[in-house]
């Protein structure tokens, strides 16, 4: 028998005797084959039992969060045993998420306004426009606004916008527009990019014309888009002794996806 993820957690959790108040959060969706040995976990016992025979007790400072889309799979079993809270995703919106971010993290304050009218000129559109594209691995509105903050974070800071003058609100809206890109707009199908390539243009049209918005990279030194095509390297030439079985020849796909992940 080998621990996995919830229970390895959950061990640790539970074994830990500080009064401390401990949340495990499970933002899955629920799943008839794993939420079902729960109940015994979510009863009055408050003790989970693997299925090698072991007991993990909950103590009362622990507490199990469950973040799901639908209950579809839920038995009343289970539904009995937790306490539910609901929000309407037509209620749950992104703007307060939008709000409370851009002032806990956008400095200077006086750049605040800034992004919260960037934020009020692309998303709408841009989550409109959204509901007409094919998604490969769908994500709701507010998932995608968090990711579009995320990136904005990674990004902005490696750009002193204070320092270039006149330009600053310029290149703040470059930033912003890539960051919408590469969030609202990444989890869409090829075909569909097309649509969203036209709609971020006539929101405002900050991206070169001769090529789609997903062609073209932030270049941070120069505070301006170019096209990934040009940052490979041409030729290409492998490292010096690496086995012909490694070799990965980059590509504009390649390149541009390794950039969003290290950014």
């Amino acid at each position: 028998w080998t621990d996995g993820v919830l229970s390895s957690i959950m061990r640790v959790m539970c074994q830990d005797e500080k009064s401390d108040e401990k949340w495990l959060l499970l933002d899955g969706p629920v799943d008839t084959l794993w939420i079902e040995s729960m109940n015994t976990v979510l009863d009055d016992n408050k003790v989970l039992t693997l299925i090698n025979g072991d007991r993990i007790s909950m103590p009362p400072q622990v507490r199990l969060l469950f973040e799901v889309a639908d209950l579809t799979q839920a038995s009343p079993a289970t539904v009995s045993r937790a306490g539910m809270v609901y929000f309407d995703p037509t209620d749950l919106s992104w703007e307060p998420a939008f709000t409370s971010w851009v002032e806990k993290f956008v400095t200077p304050e006086s750049r605040q306004a800034d992004v919260k009218a960037l934020g009020e000129k692309w998303i709408p559109k841009c989550l409109k426009v959204r509901k007409t594209c094919v998604e490969l691995a769908p994500i709701v509105d507010p998932n995608a606004v968090q990711s579009l903050c995320r990136l904005y974070e990674c990004i902005a800071p490696r750009v002193d916008i204070e320092s270039l003058g006149e330009k600053a609100g310029e290149v703040l809206e470059r930033i912003f527009a890539f960051c919408v890109v590469w969030s609202l707009g990444a989890s869409v199908t090829e075909e569909s990019r097309m649509t969203f390539d036209q709609v971020a243009r006539e929101i405002e049209n900050v991206f070169p014309s001769s090529q789609t918005v997903y062609e073209y990279g932030f270049n941070f030194e120069k505070c301006e888009f170019g096209l990934w095509e040009d940052r490979l390297p041409n030729p290409y030439k492998p490292p010096e002794g690496m086995p012909f079985h490694r070799i990965l020849v980059p590509t504009v796909d390649s390149f541009r996806n390794d950039f969003i992940l290290k950014c």
